[in-house]
């Protein structure tokens, strides 16, 4: 029986598994990150079995830091160290496309419907919209402090966003106008949530 590393730089729940033909399985599936690999785990909890599908990098080598998966499951999007955001489709395991965002790597990545949201360690907060090559940015704003956790709300109107200065913002997901919420005097914001019906 495989188990999960000891150590992980990140994990993500993605839900339950699909079929070759994109129909859902009984089967949970994870990815992790952990240093310059990806990997996408699948459990059995009928069996209580946990096999590793090792994701195909091609010559892409980088260090890893978050991970998230695309709301219908079909994309993971990973953010390097290097300031990359990856994206891998979840039918081949295999990366399709990446581009640069941030400088101080990327530290957090949020789904959205029709896109995704991502972080920076240059404060950077970036919207892209579209899946896999066909991504375009929307729009990109600045925050103070690495943003380190990205959390949007139900119905998408809104995003928060933490830093390591230990400020709150609240951003509109169609423009990222921001509105500082609140400022913390005592430490980085570790990450953050909104509330799910």
């Amino acid at each position: 029986v495989m188990s999960l590393p000891a150590s992980l730089d990140a994990m993500v729940f993605g839900g339950h598994e699909k079929d070759i033909k994109r129909r859902f399985t009984p089967n949970y599936v994870l990815a992790t990150a952990q240093g310059n690999a990806l990997s996408v785990w699948v459990l059995n909890p009928y069996k209580g079995e946990l096999t590793e599908q090792k994701i195909n990098m091609g010559p892409l080598v980088r260090e890893y830091r978050c991970v998230a998966f695309s709301n219908d499951g079909e994309w993971l999007y990973a953010g390097t160290t290097s300031g990359e955001c990856v994206i891998v489709h979840m039918k081949s395991l295999q990366l399709v496309h990446y581009m640069f965002i941030a400088s101080n790597g990327v530290h957090s990545v949020c789904p959205l419907a029709d896109g995704f949201c991502v972080g920076g360690g240059d404060g950077t907060v970036a919207l892209y919209l579209g899946t896999g090559k066909e991504c375009t940015q929307e729009s990109k704003e600045y925050l103070e402090g690495a943003v380190t956790s990205l959390s949007v709300t139900d119905d998408e109107v809104e995003l928060l966003c933490g830093t390591a200065a230990g400020y709150l913002y609240r951003a509109r997901t169609r423009d990222l106008m921001e509105l500082l919420i609140v400022e913390s005097h005592q430490d980085a914001v570790g990450d953050i949530a909104t509330e799910r019906e």
